[in-house]
């Protein structure tokens, strides 16, 4: 029996006839050419349920990406990991069909996540407003700059070693190396 395929008009934008494989080839040359490590699990009879297709990283930046063609239906198991991995902080959630594919480039070519200039203004905002961000300096404890007085004769006098120096002040051992380094 001859069976003819079924003739897409003309006028059908090319996303509308893809398939979620075809799909998938795509953004995974975009996510290589953009210099992303990914992973794929070629065979998903064997994995949880649910899980995206897409797991990509590059430059501290995560993404999990569930992909589907244009009509395909997201599964209840795939909208659990989606809702689950969103609430997750510091990585990207994305569910993309053929359609997106002008997104897809976009967040494959950024080079940094989507809030991290709102972070940097508001860091800065907040420097200009006099507010420390970040762990109080080891000079605003009360009474550390006599400690470190005396515990820099003896190290000057080499009397203690570094660790031990760090050890008595109650400071890293990086952080004492930065002091010694700003000291001069």
């Amino acid at each position: 029996m001859n069976r003819l395929k079924k003739k897409i008009p003309s006028h059908t934008p090319w996303w509308c006839v893809m398939t979620e494989d075809q799909f998938q080839t795509s953004v995974i040359q975009v996510a290589k050419d953009t210099g992303w490590m990914l992973f794929h699990d070629y065979d998903s009879r064997r994995s949880t349920a649910g899980f995206p297709d897409l797991v990509m990283t590059r430059n501290g930046r995560t993404i999990f990406a569930e992909l589907k063609s244009q009509r395909g239906r997201i599964r209840t198991e795939q909208k659990e990991w989606i809702a689950e991995l969103e609430k997750t902080n510091g990585i990207e959630v994305y569910l993309w069909r053929p359609s997106d594919m002008d997104e897809v480039v976009e967040v494959l070519m950024r080079q940094t996540t989507p809030h991290s200039d709102s972070i940097t203004r508001g860091m800065r905002s907040a420097e200009a407003n006099g507010t420390h961000i970040g762990r109080p300096s080891v000079w605003t404890r009360p009474g550390f700059t006599d400690e470190w007085r005396t515990i820099k004769e003896q190290l000057d006098n080499q009397e203690i070693s570094r660790r031990q120096a760090a050890k008595e002040l109650q400071i890293g051992y990086a952080t004492l190396k930065r002091i010694l380094d700003a000291d001069g």
